[in-house]
């Protein structure tokens, strides 16, 4: 799959005050990487700023734990870019759940908030809290 048909939308939620990056289908981690870099290009994007990375209707199965170390380093080497707000990701299934949290284990030191979701509205109230 290539990121064109991944990236379902990216925007600003004034409401929520964060990026919103919604991603579909059966995903790599190269599309994860160029939503990735995607977002950090888009014209609303501020360094800092929280991110809510909906993946609710996408499917992460074949992601491995080196692919998981490949984009929590990709990450940390936009650290300046990306800045040290909160990022929130939100899945829709178990095994999704169970592959982000260990993306969240190897991401430990990167410096930024990371909090993996199964639901979206708890998602946002963590982001929206101080």
């Amino acid at each position: 799959m290539n990121v064109k048909s991944a990236v379902k939308g990216m925007q600003f939620d004034h409401a929520l005050g964060a990026m919103r990056v919604v991603l579909a289908g059966r995903l790599s981690v190269e599309d994860l990487e160029a939503a990735f870099l995607e977002m950090l290009e888009h014209p609303q994007f501020r360094p800092g700023m929280p991110i809510i990375w909906d993946l609710r209707t996408a499917t992460l199965v074949t992601l491995s734990t080196e692919h998981l170390r490949r984009l929590s380093g990709r990450v940390s080497t936009q650290r300046a870019r990306r800045g040290t707000g909160k990022a929130a990701i939100v899945v829709g299934s178990d095994v999704d759940y169970g592959l982000m949290r260990q993306f969240e284990v190897l991401s430990e030191g990167v410096p930024r908030q990371l909090m993996v979701f199964r639901e979206l509205a708890a998602a946002e109230a963590w982001l929206g809290a101080d």
